[in-house]
């Protein structure tokens, strides 16, 4: 009885040994399961360049518990990005050639101004925002068990100008509810930073990269 208790404790604690060892070399390979990839799709502003990309990376590495590399850091090394951001496999295989836990996609669909008419009393008064408005989708695919973590459709906005018009013509067009090239950039630049730490608290909410 003695013999046969030591014999299923010497399994138990190979299997434990095992287990460790197979956690160790998954985590070796794929960093410390707090490491990711950060691939961001923008489209092209017609006022300013973008930065996102940088910004999330900053707001991602601010806490300094992980690590976080851009996609377009690895290309000498690696195989072309997936163009099917919704083939799991792909991306996975992707990621894992990468060493990261994460594979984290940005995908921007459409960023630009609106100007919105929120307030109106005819021929008195009337008021517009001009409200920046950026969609898109956050795509996070955990490499070490091939899956998708979060795949989330967003709508993000930031209102850029508010102005009251008190004139009776109501035009849409005046000069004064116009905002100029130099607002634009750094409206843009502020909408940036405040999409980019959105966009990383939803990141660590669905990841350890906390």
């Amino acid at each position: 009885m003695v013999k046969r208790l030591k014999q299923i404790g010497f399994f138990i604690v190979a299997f434990v040994l095992a287990a460790a060892l197979a956690v160790g070399q998954n985590n070796h390979s794929n960093g410390n399961g707090r490491s990711a990839v950060i691939k961001v799709n923008m489209v092209v502003s017609p006022w300013a360049e973008t930065h996102l990309a940088d910004k999330l990376m900053a707001e991602l590495s601010r806490n300094g518990n992980g690590e976080i590399i851009r996609a377009e850091a690895l290309t000498g090394s690696m195989p072309p990005f997936p163009t099917d951001l919704y083939n799991t496999d792909s991306l996975a295989i992707w990621g894992n050639e990468s060493g990261r836990r994460y594979l984290v996609i940005v995908d921007i669909e459409s960023a630009g101004l609106q100007k919105q008419k929120t307030f109106n009393i005819p021929l008195i008064v009337s008021k517009y925002e001009h409200v920046g408005v950026v969609t898109g989708e956050l795509r996070i695919v955990d490499v070490t068990r091939r899956r998708v973590v979060l795949a989330e459709q967003f709508t993000f906005e930031k209102e850029a100008k508010r102005i009251v018009q008190a004139a009776p013509d109501d035009d849409i067009n005046d000069a004064d509810l116009h905002i100029s090239a130099p607002e634009k950039i750094r409206f843009f630049s502020e909408l940036e930073t405040d999409l980019a730490k959105d966009l990383a608290n939803k990141i660590r909410g669905a990841t350890s990269l906390r």
